[in-house]
């Protein structure tokens, strides 16, 4: 007895050897067809028809045949902050998003902020839709996102290498403006901010009775030097004013920020009304209305350059060159954005749009 259990151990411990010899095997083959972790394989097929960012990880990062070496058929596994089940698919690569290597900045449910000192790129849901900074992904887990590196043609969510199309065209919107009707418009469009724009944002400075919103002596002050900025660019005195507006308000983009870039697009839009060059306005306010929150910073870039994003695009053409009945749809798609950051864009636009202009 004693003799065979000395001989059952070693042949025993032999078995569970092998077997965990195998399972270590089967883990790793595993691992190299992209099955670990619950990761569902995905085929190739054809150039075509492949989903987005499989198999070419490299593109835009070298040359002729690069990435091209892998056999059709061959399973690849699907990134770990895809939505299981689902492909990450891009929908849009924002035109105005510079190469390099983003670090992140704020993250929230539908939005990740990355930054690159003062530069911003936001991968964003299709709900958020395109912009001149946004990266638009369907099928994405944003709670789990890290890093975002852009390169010539292509960029990566953390491990995960992607196609930098379809691209947005941000351009400031363009066609034959009738002025008589494009005013009307904006006339319009005043009457339905001081109706439809957020209590606590600026369109205070449409109508006065529109303080009532703001009822604490922390308030009334910020309502007081807002409306004392304002007064100073409604004057010419720009650099002024912009310096006073920069950083008033509330939240991540404060409302002033998003009065002096919805300025800016304002001054744009005036110049497709009037002919005129606002370029050195543009330039002025610029100068002395950027902000140290890559936030803001890089949204006043793009209304300096008149790059739009999605919403305030669609409705600046159905303001300047579509009749009276289209465009109040899409300005309530600009209103919903944030908390007040729709309806404060909308005051310094629509005060930019009428300066000089009687009531």
């Amino acid at each position: 007895m004693p003799a065979q259990r000395l001989q059952a151990r070693p042949l025993a411990a032999r078995r569970q050897a092998a077997d965990l010899h195998a399972s270590f095997d089967l883990a790793r083959r595993f691992r190299r067809a992209g099955n670990h972790a619950g990761h569902r394989g995905i085929v190739q097929r054809g150039a075509h028809d492949r989903p987005v960012g499989y198999p070419q990880t490299q593109v835009g990062h070298g040359g002729p045949g690069r990435g091209q070496g892998r056999a059709q058929g061959r399973v690849q596994p699907i990134p770990r902050h895809g939505v299981p089940g689902q492909v990450i698919r891009v929908k849009s690569f924002g035109d105005r998003i510079e190469p390099g290597p983003y670090r992140l900045h704020s993250r929230f449910a539908d939005v990740v902020n990355f930054a690159q000192g003062g530069r911003l790129a936001c991968v964003v849901a299709p709900c958020v839709g395109r912009g001149p900074l946004n990266i638009v992904v369907e099928n994405l887990d944003f709670s789990c996102l890290k890093s975002l590196r852009v390169d010539q043609g292509g960029f990566a969510l953390d491990e995960t290498a992607l196609s930098q199309e379809p691209r947005y065209d941000s351009c400031f919107p363009s066609g034959k403006t009738d002025p008589r009707q494009a005013r009307a418009n904006i006339r319009a469009w005043q009457e339905f901010l001081i109706r439809e724009a957020h209590p606590k944002s600026l369109a205070f400075l449409l109508d006065g009775g529109r303080r009532r919103h703001f009822s604490s002596g922390f308030e009334k002050v910020l309502v007081e030097k807002t409306e004392a900025a304002a007064r100073d660019i409604q004057r010419g005195h720009l650099e002024s004013g912009a310096r006073a507006m920069r950083g008033m308000g509330f939240g991540l983009t404060p409302g002033g920020d998003d009065f002096l870039a919805g300025y800016l697009w304002g001054l744009h839009a005036r110049q497709r009304l009037d002919g005129g060059d606002a370029s050195t306005e543009i330039e002025r306010i610029y100068a002395c209305g950027q902000s140290q929150s890559p936030l803001c910073s890089s949204q006043l870039r793009c209304a300096r350059e008149g790059r739009c994003f999605e919403r305030l695009r669609s409705l600046l053409g159905a303001l300047l060159y579509e009749s009276e009945s289209s465009w109040e749809q899409r300005a309530r798609k600009v209103l919903s954005l944030g908390e007040t950051s729709g309806s404060d864009i909308s005051v310094g636009l629509l005060t930019a749009a009428l300066q000089g202009e009687s009531p």
